[in-house]
């Protein structure tokens, strides 16, 4: 055999196969089946022909050829409690959606409402009133929102805002116990005598009446909101202690007053790894913000 006709064989078994290929591709391996998988507990109402629709999801086309990316972002949109965790492929031919919802973490104060957000700023509805309860969303205050026109789907553009919520996660508090502490929480920008310089500041108020101030909040965050949650279980342990340990005269501490106390946590200025905390007298008034 010539080889020349070696090669045309070779060629043509070539052919045959790409063309069993994309036969198969096109046949066995078409999308036939969409299937929703909730991994967490849901309200959403969503149907396999819904996320069809509303993702344009291609029926019919191979399961190799699909922009998988878009159907998210398209159903995110539609359904913004909606978070697609990720689309798998189950050959030969079908897609499963493995989505959870989100939850409502916070409510972003703004000169229009009430932005209801999770923990990535998601909107997830918008409402002209809000009032703080322990099983609310966490208020936010005093953040710059920067597309006030957002609606439902959308994330928020915001300045003036650090993210307490996932702060508090890494320190093993979930959102129902931060929700059941935190009244809300208000930003600004203070000048700080001991550095001379503006600093970040995040003012957490409690439920109990108590307010933890957190200077340099945009430095080791976590750390700080460690500190928090050891003092806020702790505070009443100071209880007839003397309230300046340099002048006896001016009184312990009582119930009543560490009930309605603030607390700074900062870190040192020369240590940004480590942080400290001093529960501020009570003649010393602190801004109301």
């Amino acid at each position: 055999m010539s080889r020349k006709k070696k090669w045309a064989i070779a060629l043509a078994v070539i052919i045959a196969l790409v063309g069993i290929l994309v036969t198969l591709s096109f046949t066995v391996f078409s999308l036939k089946t969409v299937q929703i998988n909730f991994l967490t507990s849901h309200t959403i109402s969503l149907t396999a022909e819904e996320a069809v629709q509303k993702g344009e999801i291609g029926m019919g086309r191979s399961v190799f050829f699909h922009s998988k990316k878009g159907y998210v972002e398209r159903l995110e949109k539609a359904y913004p409690s909606l978070e697609i965790v990720n689309i798998e492929t189950v050959f030969p031919n079908t897609f499963v959606i493995n989505c959870a919802q989100r939850q409502q973490v916070y409510a972003v104060e703004s000169a229009g409402g009430y932005f209801i957000c999770d923990e990535d700023l998601k909107v997830l509805e918008k409402v002209q009133t809000f009032s703080s309860a322990t099983d609310n969303p966490i208020l936010l205050q005093n953040v710059i929102v920067e597309n006030q026109n957002a609606e439902a789907g959308d994330f928020l553009q915001v300045q003036n805002y650090i993210d307490i919520y996932s702060a508090l996660v890494e320190n093993n508090r979930l959102l129902f116990e931060q929700q059941s502490i935190i009244e809300r929480v208000s930003y600004s920008t203070e000048y700080d005598q001991n550095s001379k310089r503006d600093v970040f500041v995040a003012s957490v108020h409690m439920f109990n009446g108590q307010t933890y101030r957190i200077l340099n909040a945009d430095i080791i965050l976590n750390k700080k909101m460690a500190t928090l949650m050891q003092v806020y279980s702790q505070i009443f342990s100071l209880i007839g202690q003397p309230i300046d340990q340099s002048d006896e005269s001016i009184g312990v501490w009582t119930e009543e007053l560490l009930q309605n106390a603030t607390v700074e946590i900062n870190n040192y200025y020369l240590d940004q790894e480590n942080c400290y905390f001093s529960v501020i007298k009570p003649q010393e008034s602190m801004p109301n913000v």
